[in-house]
């Protein structure tokens, strides 16, 4: 299906009912990225590779950085201005460079693609194959909007990353287990239990970790599919080819480098972040020039190290 075609027919089937019976088609914003904590500070990715010093960043030096997910747009043509807010913290890196302030960026977005840079626009502005470090070819394997903003760059989304308050989380370490905020108990998780054999996956529910001593006495270990969990978790939030992006630059932290080591009774807790809890990290906002509706779509983890027992 050719790009014209593809913009009329999302713009079909995003339409909804405006005032005086008309029609307005909807703009989708979706984002994925995974929240880092350990004992010190936690990350906002969308990349795993790379540490930051907090110190460097806001005080105090145990403050959380958030180190930005990918957003990707959807729906019919449009011109807008979108930003982000961090809420709990400030903006530290972004791609590309803003329009104006740390996180507002004007744009035009639309279907054709432009996978070789036009003759008037400057080197490295046109889908660079480097981000922040990391390979970020596999973040344009969706099929997205291509960007065009006003400082003259074209990709296909927009990366930012921000320092953020710990204490927003739902579920926080201690020496032994977890804390977990009322209301939260039955959230949906997973441990990633290290071993030299290789990993487990372990599904259980947030609360469970409160007391990990119960976990150790009655749990009986049923492993799944990591990837399968993710599509479960994303389903109505974003796209299967966005957590394939995601799982593509993750799978090797989550089964290697983000792992503690084996028998060091330490685990890998991760989950999805709630909607609610993600508007106190960073808020999104998207304004178009023609009016559209616009939803917005946020599919975040936190992975945190969890000891289950005193070492």
């Amino acid at each position: 299906m050719t790009p014209f075609f593809l913009s009329l027919a999302f713009a079909a089937l995003t339409a909804q009912p405006a005032d005086g019976g008309r029609e307005m088609p909807v703009v989708e914003v979706h984002e994925w990225g995974v929240i880092t904590l350990d004992d010190c500070y936690a990350i906002l990715a969308a990349r795993p590779a790379g540490r930051i010093d907090p110190a460097s960043l806001c005080p105090p030096a145990d403050a959380p950085a958030a180190r930005a997910p990918v957003v990707y747009f959807y729906g019919p043509p449009f011109k807008g201005s979108f930003t982000v807010e961090a809420v709990s913290g400030q903006i530290i890196s972004t791609w590309p460079e803003p329009s104006t302030g740390t996180a507002t960026w004007r744009f035009s977005a639309d279907w054709p693609e432009r996978d070789s840079a036009p003759t008037d626009l400057p080197t490295g502005r046109v889908h660079p194959s480097i981000i922040e470090g990391w390979d970020a070819t596999g973040w344009r394997v969706p099929q997205s909007m291509t960007l065009v903003t006003e400082e003259r760059y074209v990709d296909k989304f927009i990366y930012y990353e921000c320092t953020v308050d710990p204490s927003v989380l739902p579920v926080r370490p201690r020496p032994v287990g977890v804390d977990v905020e009322d209301g939260y108990e039955d959230m949906p998780a997973l441990l990633i239990i290290p071993s030299y054999a290789g990993t487990t996956i372990m599904p259980l529910r947030a609360g469970v970790l409160e007391n990990p001593a119960d976990l150790l006495r009655n749990c009986l270990v049923e492993p799944v599919d990591m990837l399968s969990v993710l599509y479960e978790w994303s389903r109505d939030k974003v796209d299967l080819d966005e957590v394939d992006a995601l799982w593509g630059t993750w799978k090797g932290w989550f089964n290697i480098d983000g792992l503690p080591a084996p028998e060091s009774g330490r685990v890998l807790m991760v989950y999805p972040v709630p909607a609610e809890v993600l508007d106190g990290i960073c808020t999104l906002d998207l304004t178009t020039e023609e009016g559209y509706t616009v939803e917005y779509h946020r599919f975040i983890l936190c992975a945190t190290t969890v000891a289950l027992r005193k070492v």
